[in-house]
C-alpha cells in the first residue's frame, strides 16, 4: 500500500476531494458493521453507486492534473506503484488503476488480497477480464506443482457493471481494447502473505513470490549480515529463526551457519520440526553427515 499515505483520511491527493472523502466515510460506518476482517463485497453497493456516478472521471482529471502540476521534479504524491490512490480507510483502499493495450502475458498472478474492480461511467469500455480458478485445499504459503488453475471464462467490462473477486479462490487478468482501460479497484488489506505465479499456457504454478515487503526486506537484510560474518549478529539471526515467514527463518538459518556453524545446527535440529514442509525437509537434509549424504 501507499508508504506516502499516512492517515487513512487526510492525507494523499483524496484529501480534498469532497467525492471521494464521502465516500470513505460511508465505507468505514459499513465496515463497522462487519466482521473481524473487512470484506470488498459488503460494500458492493456503495462502491457500484460510485462507479455510475457521472463525476467520478471529472473528480479523477481533477485529482490527476492537480497532484502532476504540484511535483514536475518530484516525487508525484498518490501513486502507489501503478495505482493513484483515491481514498483509503482502516482495512481498505480506493484506486484508480490503468491497463494499456499490449502483448498478451504469459503469465497470470494472484492477488494477496479480496478486492472489487469496476470500470466508471464516463470511461471508455471495450477491455474484457478473463476469470481462472484456484485449486481449492491448497496451502497458502506452498507451491504444489500439481495443482492447476480452472478457465472460469471471459467477461466484457463496461461501465458501472462491478466485479467482485476473492484472492483464495479467484485469478484474474484484464485484457484493454485499442484505447486502453481505465478502472476503479476497492480492496481490502492483503491477507495472504504470497502470491503464485502461473503459466497461462498450462495453468500450471511457476513460483510464488512474497506479498509481505517486510518480510523480503528482512530476508535481504539477513543476507547482508551473513555476508558480513560478524559473531556480534548471532543473536538477532537467532531470533529471527523463530519469525512467523517460512523464508525469513530460513535465511536465518543458513546466515547462522556463517557466524556459528554449531549454533546453527542447534537451529536445524528444532527446524526439522518446523510447521512449513520446505523448511522441514531442508532443515533434515542439512542435518543429515556428508558421508551418507555422498552414498
Amino acid at each position: 500500500m501507499a508508504d506516502e499515505v499516512t492517515s487513512p483520511r487526510d492525507s494523499g491527493p483524496s484529501a480534498g476531494d469532497g467525492l471521494f472523502a464521502a465516500f470513505g466515510e460511508r465505507v468505514d460506518r459499513q465496515l463497522t458493521t462487519d466482521a473481524a476482517r473487512p470484506s470488498p463485497a459488503g460494500c458492493r453497493g456503495l462502491f457500484g453507486e460510485l462507479a455510475r456516478s457521472g463525476t467520478v472521471m471529472e473528480a479523477v482529471h481533477r485529482l490527476l492534473r492537480r497532484a502532476v502540476e504540484a511535483g514536475p521534479r518530484h516525487r508525484v504524491a498518490g501513486f502507489d506503484g501503478g495505482s493513484f490512490v483515491l481514498a483509503r480507510g482502516s482495512g481498505w483502499s480506493l484506486t484508480l488503476r490503468a491497463t494499456v493495450p499490449s502483448l498478451p502475458e504469459n503469465l497470470l498472478v494472484t492477488s494477496a488480497a479480496d478486492y472489487m474492480l469496476a470500470v466508471p461511467s464516463g470511461a471508455r469500455d471495450g477491455g474484457s477480464m478473463e476469470c481462472f480458478g484456484r485449486p481449492a485445499g491448497n496451502r497458502p504459503d506452498l507451491l504444489d506443482p500439481a495443482a492447476r488453475l480452472t478457465p472460469r471464462g471471459r467477461h466484457l467490462l463496461r461501465p458501472g457493471q462491478v466485479f467482485t473477486l476473492s484472492a483464495d479462490s479467484q485469478v484474474a487478468r484484464l485484457t484493454a481494447g485499442d484505447t486502453g482501460l481505465v478502472h476503479l479497484v476497492f480492496a481490502a488489506d492483503p491477507h495472504l502473505s504470497y502470491r503464485f505465479v502461473y503459466d497461462r499456457a498450462t495453468l500450471g504454478p511457476v513460483r510464488m513470490i512474497s506479498a509481505d515487503g517486510t518480510a523480503s526486506r528482512l530476508t535481504y537484510a539477513v543476507r547482508l549480515l551473513a555476508a558480513c560474518r560478524r559473531p556480534s549478529s548471532l543473536p538477532v539471526l537467532r531470533s529471527l529463526a523463530g519469525h512467523p515467514s517460512h523464508e525469513v527463518r530460513w535465511e536465518a538459518i543458513r546466515a547462522v551457519h556463517h557466524v556459528d556453524p554449531e549454533a546453527c545446527r542447534q537451529l536445524l535440529q528444532v527446524a526439522a520440526h518446523d510447521p512449513h514442509p520446505e523448511v522441514r525437509q531442508a532443515a533434515v537434509q542439512a542435518l543429515v553427515p556428508e558421508s551418507q549424504a555422498s552414498r
